[in-house]
């Protein structure tokens, strides 16, 4: 269950870090679904920067802020 809301809270926080119109396109898959196209790379490459850390790069056209983001997340039970 740890697994799984850890996931959805990844999910959750990729796409707050989108601006509004990627983040509505986001909203339309349900998270876990998001969450697996994370990790599969569809939004970008996928880099392990440590053990059991990842990092993603959000363009600044789709990013929140207007600039890029470097969106790190740590899912719980993935083994490197």
């Amino acid at each position: 269950m740890d697994n799984l809301i850890s996931k959805l809270s990844i999910a959750a926080a990729f796409e707050q870090q989108h601006n509004m119109e990627i983040s509505a396109e986001l909203r339309q898959l349900k998270a876990i679904d998001l969450y697996a196209n994370l990790m599969s790379g569809v939004y970008g490459e996928v880099r392990e920067v440590s053990r059991g850390e990842f990092q993603i790069e959000i363009k600044a056209s789709e990013s929140y802020s207007g600039y890029p983001v470097l969106f790190n997340f740590e899912p719980k039970g993935v083994e490197s």
